[in-house]
């Protein structure tokens, strides 16, 4: 089917890309995603469970690996601006795949809580994430000659990129910092962050670390279908996870709310899906 970029396959993973994000809402009225302990991860999940660390980077290794692929199969892989959005698409998905699930504090004793199902969504997400960013990038995007770099909207979307990472990383370590470097079996595991973006919302983390680098900073104001088909995964996914945070908490935990900040589980906030 062609209707957008008039490539046959291009477009038929387009449309499947649109449908897989509808299922994906309609699924989420079911229960939420298998990981962590509050979000029917731990002893509560089905099947096959990986530990946290093990979980996160498998299911964000699509990341590094589909984009540079697809990339370098495109006639303008050589050029000025799509190499820069690679070294950002590397440089983001180098954090999130490896250096922040690498320094995560995990309880020793902790039960596996990373489901395989949510591993298995996350590679079908990457993989049409990076396909249609890089191919769009390297052949069908036309425009992205060097005088892109002086557009508002590659400079104004590049600053909205920036902002969302620096909040997340310094987001993530203050939730890191919540247990100890070597944490001991008997030490608290639901505890009160401060500080940074959490005095604004109920968790500033995982938010700006969907922003997605390359449709945001290449294409802010085209309105293309690809950056519509990024932004309706995050909300489908993320509004309804919201909405269980913030109403799934027992009452026990209820009890331990001070000035209106929410309590963390660190494994299920960090193991952001």
């Amino acid at each position: 089917m062609q209707w957008y970029t008039g490539n046959t396959v291009y477009d038929t993973l387009l449309l499947v890309g649109f449908a897989y994000a509808i299922l994906v809402m309609v699924s989420s009225y079911f229960g939420t995603a298998a990981y962590g302990g509050r979000f029917g991860g731990g002893k509560r999940a089905k099947g096959i469970k990986l530990g946290s660390k093990a979980g996160w980077i498998l299911m964000e290794l699509p990341g590094l690996l589909v984009f540079p692929i697809v990339f370098f199969m495109g006639p303008n892989s050589d050029q000025a601006v799509p190499l820069f959005f690679l070294g950002v698409w590397m440089f983001h998905y180098t954090n999130r795949a490896l250096v922040a699930p690498m320094l995560m504090r995990v309880q020793p004793g902790s039960t596996a809580s990373f489901s395989l199902g949510v591993v298995i969504a996350g590679w079908i997400t990457l993989f049409l994430h990076g396909y249609f960013n890089a191919a769009y990038l390297t052949e069908f995007g036309t425009h992205y000659t060097t005088d892109w770099f002086s557009d508002p909207r590659f400079q104004i979307g590049l600053a909205i990129y920036a902002f969302g990472f620096v909040l997340n990383v310094h987001s993530d370590r203050i939730l890191r910092n919540l247990r100890s470097i070597n944490p001991s079996p008997d030490e608290p595991r639901y505890k009160i962050p401060h500080g940074g973006g959490f005095k604004w919302v109920t968790c500033p983390s995982p938010h700006p670390n969907n922003i997605p680098p390359i449709p945001l900073s290449a294409t802010l104001g085209s309105q293309q279908p690809i950056t519509i088909h990024v932004h309706e995964h995050t909300l489908i996914r993320d509004v309804k996870r919201a909405i269980a945070e913030q109403m799934g908490i027992s009452p026990h935990h209820q009890s331990l709310l001070v000035h209106n900040h929410q309590l963390y589980d660190h494994e299920t906030v960090y193991q952001r899906g």
